[in-house]
């Protein structure tokens, strides 16, 4: 209630975090693989663009060189003009390329935090807040993760210990 009625999702992972909602963990997996996704697809864009401006620019390079190759009677001021044009758009595709690496370095920055988020709410619906040992959901993922396996668990013992009166502990 004290949410509202369409409360954030930042609100929500906070909750999630705080109480160890064990459902959050996916959910948090599930938000890292779409914002993932999401700045791949941005990135994708920024790249298909700037090969998109490279071929623009190698074939206006190659309609100057076929006019200055045909037409040999061109003054020098023609040929500078052209030259000016090309030292023109090669900054622009400089600046883009640079542009580029900018927003890909940051694209990979914000998966790389949205991973270690992911990782720390899994870590957090796995260890005790009293201990921080591992909880009973950790347990029982590496039993799974020990009996699963084609061959036998050999190598491995389980003890168990029940200490009484723990919580005065």
């Amino acid at each position: 209630v004290a949410l509202g009625t369409q409360p954030s999702q930042i609100a929500l992972d906070h909750l999630g975090l705080k109480h160890r909602l064990v459902s959050h963990c996916g959910l948090a997996d599930e938000h890292v693989q779409c914002e993932a996704t999401a700045a791949l697809k941005r990135l994708a864009e920024q790249v298909s663009l700037g090969l998109m401006r490279k071929q623009t620019f190698t074939r206006g390079l190659e309609t100057i060189v076929k006019s200055i190759r045909e037409d040999e009677t061109r003054g020098l001021s023609e040929i500078m003009e052209e030259l000016e044009f090309l030292d023109s758009a090669a900054r622009d595709l400089i600046r883009d390329e640079a542009e580029i690496e900018q927003k890909l370095k940051a694209g990979l920055a914000q998966i790389e935090a949205a991973e270690r988020t992911a990782e720390a709410a899994r870590a957090m619906v796995l260890t005790d807040r009293l201990t921080e040992l591992p909880n009973r959901i950790a347990f029982m993922n590496r039993l799974e993760d020990l009996y699963d396996r084609d061959s036998a668990p050999f190598g491995t013992a389980m003890l168990l210990v029940d200490i009484d009166n723990f919580k005065e502990i």
